[in-house]
């Protein structure tokens, strides 16, 4: 867009050295411009992440809730798993970028040990 607008401008200014200063001023306002957008993506990561963080909190709490109300009732607990492992592997890799790296090292050893025996323990139900 700045590009188109240098072109525009140029043909109406003559000089070499005034079209310089515009393009100047509008490398300017085009740094202002990003600077602007990064403050709306830093408050919408603000806005979305911690909503993002809710919604599993509530997937997690309706799957304990149906598994202990089946095995109330039917006396088995349920197999088949509302959250995807695709959508909590991404969720944890998400939430693993943002931790420091000695956190992040045991922590990941015990998600995969988890989701290797969560989808071991699926598997054996569908054969």
């Amino acid at each position: 867009m700045i590009d188109e607008v240098l072109k525009i401008v140029n043909k109406f200014i003559p000089d070499k050295t005034d079209q310089a200063q515009v393009t100047i001023e509008l490398a300017k306002l085009e740094i202002e411009d990003f600077k602007n957008k990064k403050g709306i993506i830093t408050r919408a990561f603000h806005l979305v992440f911690p909503f993002g963080v809710f919604v599993l909190i509530c997937m997690y709490i309706v799957e304990f809730y149906l598994r202990v109300k089946q095995y109330l009732e039917v006396g088995e607990w349920i197999t088949i798993s509302i959250i995807p492992s695709g959508l909590e592997l991404l969720s944890l890799i998400f939430l693993g970028l943002l931790m420091p790296r000695k956190l992040l090292e045991p922590l990941m050893k015990l998600v995969i040990q988890y989701l290797t025996n969560k989808l071991d323990y699926e598997k054996s139900f569908r054969k």
